[in-house]
């Protein structure tokens, strides 16, 4: 089934009488960049925020006494070179040693990342949110992180951190307003495996997925919060974020073998030629969605088709509060409770919160499937060769004679499918940073992108969006 819906909630007073109860209810140092003193201070300001996410590890309280803006580093646009714009914000091209490599080799993941217990965070009137450069440049950012890194081990699209015991998630946090969590390219508040954590007084708002989302969190309490709308001026596409982190490999090729080349659409690229596309489309989106809020159709009409979102909320599930088991929340509903108590989330209440004008819109992409394997690239993207929106091929052609499908290609394609042959054939190697192993990219599809094989015929995989994640629409809790 082919879908492009807009789907859209306005609820005003969602939740002022709803408490949920699972099954089987059976003063420290924050370290603003590596400094670990300000403690006594207990006032977060801006300036902490200048290398980029404040690191909370031990115990203690915490109140804004600024409007904090999350922007480290920002880059002077009316200066900065298309590759300088492509790489902005971004932690390991900057080589900031202050930010252990592994857990963010995606970006900074969090204004703040929490990593302690007992920790309580005060909004003190204020608020807290990503620029919204940052926002464009960073597609997957909590504005609290309540761990130390987004994901447990061996789960996502890169294994941020390598045992269990590396993992550090908050227990006993509590964070209270009055004040504003805002402007989020993922979630307000995210976190996996939390303990005993309590959310009052607060009001979120233009978050693109949730205002809260919660992995197997033992102990919960949401009350009296305002939740008056997510983002509805999102200016992209997943396919953005696609395009954003496959850029590293294509460097990283362009460093250790400049004259790596390979045939694509009828013609033989260099991983020059390739990257440095694909840093010109990321510059024109970035410098016209800072000028205008959207890209430009008539000045840079291959960003536009690619990339633009035109109904300006996020392309995939939204929500309001997620609480979910053990894990990310990509899969469908389920039809039958899990059995393992242990990943299973419990005691939950969520009391007296308002909620209205939630949107997104189900965008499918679907997925290239080959010898019945999904097709990801190196950071788990899908590789789109249909728009279900208009029921058209995307970087590729076929002939209505023969039957046969040629590859036409696309900046996207082209990026994903030269790093791909690269992992294929070892130039690209094991990186802790730049890890392969999500790549499931093989020579069946490579072959044909090169012209060697004119007897593939695409198959696709229905109901995933831009990470093959299931679509499930606008959900207030789940």
């Amino acid at each position: 089934m082919m879908m492009n819906a807009l789907a859209t909630t306005a609820v005003a007073a969602a939740f002022l009488a709803y408490t949920a109860q699972a099954q089987n209810n059976g003063n420290g140092a924050a370290k603003y960049g590596k400094v670990t003193k300000a403690i006594r201070r207990q006032c977060l300001y801006n300036h902490h925020f200048n290398d980029g996410t404040v690191l909370i590890d031990q115990p203690g309280s915490y109140k804004l006494c600024d409007d904090i803006i999350f922007c480290p580093h920002n880059i002077d646009v009316e200066t900065a070179s298309d590759e300088q714009i492509a790489q902005a914000f971004d932690p390991i091209d900057q080589g900031n040693s202050k930010y252990n490599s592994n857990e963010y080799a995606l970006g900074f993941f969090a204004a703040i990342a929490v990593s302690a217990d007992d920790v309580s965070i005060s909004l003190n009137g204020h608020s807290i949110a990503q620029c919204r450069e940052h926002a464009l440049m960073q597609r997957f950012f909590a504005v609290i992180e309540l761990a130390s890194a987004p994901f447990t081990p061996s789960v996502g699209p890169h294994n941020f951190v390598s045992t269990e015991s590396d993992f550090k998630a908050a227990k006993n946090f509590k964070l209270t307003g009055p004040g504003t969590i805002g402007l989020s390219s993922h979630h307000g508040i995210h976190g996996n495996e939390n303990e005993d954590v309590q959310i009052s007084g607060v009001t979120f708002k233009d978050f693109e997925v949730g205002a809260v989302s919660l992995n197997n969190v033992k102990g919960l309490e949401i009350k009296n919060c305002d939740i008056p709308n997510n983002r509805h001026d999102v200016p992209v596409l997943g396919s953005f974020s696609a395009a954003l982190k496959i850029r590293p490999y294509l460097k990283r090729l362009l460093e250790i073998n400049p004259g790596y080349s390979m045939t694509l659409g009828g013609s033989v690229k260099s991983v020059e030629d390739v990257y440095v596309t694909l840093v010109s489309h990321i510059a024109n989106v970035y410098n016209d969605v800072m000028q205008y809020g959207f890209i430009d159709p008539v000045t840079h009409p291959d960003e536009y088709q690619l990339f633009n979102n035109p109904h300006q909320v996020i392309d995939g599930p939204c929500y309001v509060f997620l609480v979910h088991g053990k894990g990310p929340a990509v899969g469908g509903f389920g039809e039958e409770q899990a059995t393992d108590i242990s990943a299973l989330s419990a005691d939950v209440s969520i009391v007296n919160n308002n909620a209205q004008n939630i949107k997104c819109f189900t965008n499918e992409v679907l997925a290239t499937v080959v010898d019945g394997s999904v097709q990801n690239d190196a950071r788990g993207a899908i590789l789109q060769f249909y728009n279900a929106s208009d029921t058209s091929y995307i970087g590729m052609d076929m002939d209505e004679v023969s039957g046969q499908y040629t590859y036409t290609g696309n900046v996207n394609l082209d990026a994903q499918i030269m790093v791909a042959k690269a992992i294929n054939d070892v130039t690209l190697g094991v990186d802790n940073v730049l890890q392969t192993n999500v790549n499931s990219v093989g020579l069946d599809l490579i072959d044909w992108a090169e012209g060697k094989d004119s007897s593939y015929t695409p198959k696709f995989r229905c109901n995933g969006d831009s990470m093959h994640h299931v679509i499930k629409g606008s959900i207030m809790i789940r």
